[in-house]
């Protein structure tokens, strides 16, 4: 099994962007070692990361059935994620079941996560961050 490190929230530089009411910018981690041990970190999010209905303080070691909940209602199915990620070999896809009270949303096994919506933002936002600093280049060529 290979490493895996996910940093997880609405913001942008996350691997995984989760868009949704009560996640936080930079919500929580994801790390899964070589043998296969999967931990959880809150990072000190405003609306709280549950296992079990706990309240995660710091990290904790996940077992096979813990429940992961977001904030008051995203449940987050980290098992299938993670399982999914260290199926695909040598790529970096990020795949993940993902449910909330509201709606329940699959992103399918094998997808890049660059094909995600969410992180579909992530790529205009650089195409378009790079083309500025393109044309600011040539203008100050030329004015030099």
């Amino acid at each position: 099994m290979k490493k895996l490190h996910l940093k997880i929230g609405t913001f942008l530089n996350n691997e995984l962007v989760i868009d949704e009411a009560g996640i936080d910018p930079h919500h929580l981690e994801l790390f899964c070692d070589e043998y296969g041990n999967v931990f959880i970190t809150d990072l000190k999010s405003i609306n709280g990361t549950f296992v079990n209905d706990k309240a995660l303080d710091g990290f904790k070691l996940l077992v096979a059935g813990d429940k992961v909940r977001l904030g008051k209602t995203y449940f987050f199915d980290w098992e299938n994620l993670i399982l999914s990620s260290n199926s695909v070999a040598k790529q970096v896809d990020v795949v993940a079941n993902v449910e909330s009270e509201k709606t329940q949303t699959t992103i399918p096994t094998g997808t890049p996560i660059a094909n995600y919506k969410e992180s579909s933002k992530i790529n205009k936002d650089l195409f378009i961050i790079y083309g500025v600093i393109i044309v600011l280049l040539i203008l100050l060529y030329i004015i030099l």
